[in-house]
């Protein structure tokens, strides 16, 4: 359960100086309602709350516990500086290939093109997509890293 909550909230979640208290932001239901699940597994009932916006978006907002489990195994960083912790890098196989799912069911794509099927993973952290490579290599698996250029995160 924790490694599904950490991919979700490496992927998708939000711990900074600016938003201190810790949340995942996502627009499909089926996730939030899996995240609260395994939440409320793994640290008790009422461990976070829904924030539904306008345009479709829900925060999950993490409290007590599970607000203290994200404090204690992540620096307060913005999503370029965020890393994978030691207990999912240092895990066995199976649980590394559970994070990885989870994080490519948040970040992820298939290009199925003509010539060039391949699988995609986006992140604004180079640290995640070198570990990702990682692991995927330790499993046996192809796995190269390259630049897409994103008007959204450049500045003038």
């Amino acid at each position: 359960n924790l490694t599904i909550l950490t991919a979700y909230f490496l992927s998708e979640g939000c711990y900074t100086e600016k938003s201190p208290n810790p949340k995942i932001t996502n627009q499909d239901v089926s996730v939030i309602e899996l995240l609260e699940q395994v939440i409320m597994l793994e640290f008790g009932q009422e461990q976070c709350k829904r924030y539904l916006y306008k345009n479709g978006v829900i925060d999950l907002r993490l409290l007590d516990n599970a607000r203290k489990f994200i404090q204690a195994n992540f620096h307060k960083v913005k999503s370029k500086d965020k890393i994978i912790p030691d207990f999912i890098m240092g895990a066995n196989e199976d649980i590394k290939r559970i994070f990885v799912s989870c994080f490519f069911n948040a970040e992820g794509s298939f290009n199925n093109l003509v010539d060039n099927h391949h699988i995609e993973i986006s992140s604004a952290s180079q640290n995640i997509l070198r570990q990702i490579q990682a692991i995927l290599i330790q499993d046996g698996k192809h796995a190269g890293i390259s630049g897409k250029y994103n008007k959204k995160y450049c500045k003038n």
